[in-house]
């Protein structure tokens, strides 16, 4: 399984390489293929997630529900 699914990773990465400067942040784009995650790497969803959620919280401490 660990075999396959390090050769679907490369297959992906290799496609991905030829497609690189069509996206917006070729930059982004990982030196070799893995299937691990980065450590430390926040996408723009993750940080949009995470202000939402704080402004929630702090919406909610001052008993503003849903306003």
């Amino acid at each position: 399984m660990e075999a396959a699914s390090l050769r679907d990773a490369r297959l992906a990465w290799q496609a991905a390489a030829y497609m690189r400067f069509a996206y917006h942040s070729p930059n982004d784009m990982p030196e070799k293929p893995g299937t691990q995650k980065p450590e430390g790497v926040q996408s723009k969803a993750d940080l949009a997630y995470a202000r939402a959620w704080m402004k929630a919280m702090h919406n909610r401490s001052r008993g503003q529900h849903g306003r």
